[in-house]
């Protein structure tokens, strides 16, 4: 169906990927995923996520609570 990976760096972590299989997109999969990845890195004791991508991901991102550089 999907997955999101969040690979640790230090006190950051990095967004590596969030991917749906194509018959699952466009139904709020992936925000779900990056929703979970995102508040367990937080529980994890993360200070910042560092999400690379272009301006549907900074907005993807956003709608998350994440700010954007």
């Amino acid at each position: 169906m999907g997955l999101s990976v969040i690979e640790p760096e230090g006190d950051h972590c990095f967004d590596a990927l969030t991917w749906t299989a194509e018959p699952f997109r466009h139904r709020g999969i992936a925000t779900a995923l990056k929703r979970v990845a995102v508040c367990e890195a937080k529980d994890a004791g993360y200070i910042a996520l560092w999400a690379p991508g272009d301006d549907a991901s900074e907005i993807f991102s956003m709608g998350l609570g994440l700010t954007a550089d």
